[in-house]
């Protein structure tokens, strides 16, 4: 089952106080339920459902960054695309996150209508793993 824009929720973990409701309003704007997240602890502390969508997730945290994150997530069962985040958007980042498995990689200052295409396409890519038949 594909995901829409009313279905799908869009995780945002980073710790700016002031990117973390501004993307959560355009996120909403374009239709998305939106959870949001100061940390990674916070966010695996999250008693998270199966809901479809992805993780919008800050590069660069406190304590542990997004890179981080992602390595923990990546050892679980049918993790959600992630598109990383980062206000200083250097290449070097970029290069890590992709290699890393990220599903794209942005500066925070990306233009909106980039940003929402990619989480479409993260959304739309997603296969989530199916349970095994009983034998």
């Amino acid at each position: 089952m594909k995901a829409s824009a009313q279905t799908a929720v869009i995780r945002v973990i980073d710790d700016d106080e002031d990117f973390r409701p501004a993307v959560s309003r355009l996120l909403r704007a374009l239709g998305y339920a939106v959870r949001m997240y100061s940390s990674a602890a916070e966010y695996l502390d999250a008693q998270e459902d199966n809901a479809p969508g992805c993780i919008l997730l800050d590069v660069h945290m406190p304590e542990m960054t997004g890179l981080e994150l992602q390595t923990v997530l990546a050892g679980r069962k049918d993790v959600l695309p992630i598109i990383l985040i980062s206000g200083s958007g250097d290449v070097w980042d970029a290069a890590r996150v992709t290699r890393a498995g990220a599903f794209a990689y942005f500066g925070k200052l990306t233009d909106q209508r980039e940003l929402a295409g990619a989480i479409a396409a993260a959304i739309a890519a997603h296969r989530p793993s199916s349970p095994k038949p009983a034998l």
